[in-house]
C-alpha cells in the first residue's frame, strides 16, 4: 500500500490546469475529500465523520487539553468512557478527529 499526501494533491489539484472544470469538481474533488485519511487529524472545520462513527476526538476547551474516544451521532459527540454528550458542534471544544485503528489480530491457541 502507498499513502499519499492528500493536501499536496488537493494543491496541486486546486492549481492545475482542468480540460474540464466538471472533471475537477464531479471527479477528482470527490476522490480526495472523500478518501479515507491514514493516521491523521482531520479538522472539524473540513469535514465530520460519519454519523454513528467511533473515532479519536482532540479536545481543548481552552484550559485543558486531550485526545479521547468518542461516538460522533446527530451532530454530537459522545464520551465513550462516561457514555454522556460532551460538547456540541456550537461550543468547538473538538477540534480534530482521526479514525480508529483497526484493532490488533488475536490468534487464538489451538
Amino acid at each position: 500500500m502507498r499513502l499519499i499526501d492528500a493536501d499536496a494533491l488537493w494543491h496541486n489539484m486546486e492549481t492545475a490546469d482542468w480540460y474540464n472544470n466538471a472533471d475537477r469538481d464531479e471527479v477528482a474533488e470527490p476522490l480526495v475529500l472523500h478518501s479515507p485519511t491514514i493516521g491523521g487529524w482531520i479538522s472539524v472545520k473540513d469535514r465530520l465523520p460519519d454519523d454513528a462513527s467511533d473515532v479519536l476526538a482532540y479536545y481543548d476547551d481552552g484550559t485543558e487539553s486531550r485526545i479521547i474516544p468518542v461516538n460522533y451521532y446527530k451532530g454530537c459527540w459522545y464520551d465513550c468512557v462516561f457514555n454522556r454528550a460532551i460538547d456540541g458542534l456550537e461550543t468547538g471544544f473538538i477540534k480534530y478527529w482521526m479514525s480508529l485503528p483497526k484493532a490488533p489480530e488475536v490468534k487464538q491457541n489451538g
